[in-house]
């Protein structure tokens, strides 16, 4: 049976349902007792269109057309704005999505897979979301955008572009936010929460431009470029973990005014 016909029999028997309840509500008598002719005529007729009235209100509410969200699987290390990428069974077979823009479905990157984009990658379906399992990696080499997304506990979000944003997402304590690509332009999206961050932009030239405040409720390390926290605005960075650096350089403030707070349960600095 397909969805429509399912649909269609369950509205035939929620008005008939509701016929019945009606009928009863309504004995066949007048107010004096005696069978009512025309009311005894009429009142399957009134009870039946009672029914088909509510019944509609009742689909309409609750959206009689609507199609239930579905699960998607990576199916490797495959580009993750291409359909063919998509399954609906973890292990790689069952069909594709149809577009990125049904709402309510899930795209999930599983643990092993790193999926890289080779093109802009947008998931616009209402409450449709990214999810990044554990061991699961996206490289954003494009522009990633979506409704919800989420980090879990060993999963990597990898920022592999000059500009762009980071996307708003929740981010396990224990997730990773990568920030590799830039060179002369800042990302933005850097005003949000993150469990571990990592800056490591070896080519980078230019400034940092943070926008608020950061929060890092796992590592904050620094391997290489430049990382300001201020830009004649006054913000402050938050570590829960531990603030680490192996290479390059944490500008705490490149303006001319403007104040700074790093606050980090340790530091540790390596200088070669």
């Amino acid at each position: 049976m397909n969805t429509s016909t399912s649909l269609f029999a369950s509205y035939r028997r929620l008005v008939s349902t509701i016929s019945l309840i009606a009928t009863s509500q309504y004995p066949e008598q007048s107010r004096r007792g005696l069978p009512n002719e025309a009311t005894t005529k009429n009142r399957p007729r009134n009870s039946t269109l009672f029914a088909f009235l509510i019944s509609t209100c009742l689909l309409l509410a609750t959206g009689v057309g609507s199609v239930s969200a579905i699960n998607y699987y990576s199916g490797g290390n495959n580009a993750p704005n291409l359909l063919t990428s998509w399954w609906t069974n973890q292990d790689g077979t069952g069909t594709h999505p149809a577009n990125f823009t049904t709402k309510g479905n899930v795209f999930i990157i599983q643990n092993g897979h790193t999926m890289t984009t080779t093109n802009t990658w947008t998931v616009s379906g209402k409450g449709s979301t990214i999810q990044i399992n554990t061991g699961g990696t996206l490289v954003a080499s494009n522009a990633v955008a979506a409704t919800i997304m989420t980090v879990a506990s060993g999963g990597t979000y990898q920022h592999n572009q000059d500009g762009g944003t980071i996307p708003t997402a929740t981010w396990d304590p224990a997730s990773n936010c990568n920030v590799t690509g830039m060179t002369a332009t800042s990302p933005s999206g850097l005003a949000q929460t993150f469990g571990n961050f990592t800056w490591n932009c070896s080519s980078q030239t230019g400034t940092v431009a943070t926008t608020g405040n950061i929060i890092v409720n796992g590592n904050f390390n620094l391997t290489a470029g430049t990382f300001t926290l201020n830009n004649a605005t006054s913000y402050t960075l938050t570590i829960a973990g531990n603030y680490t650096q192996t290479g390059g350089v944490f500008d705490f403030n490149a303006g001319t005014s403007g104040s700074y707070a790093v606050e980090s349960a340790l530091f540790h600095l390596s200088v070669s």
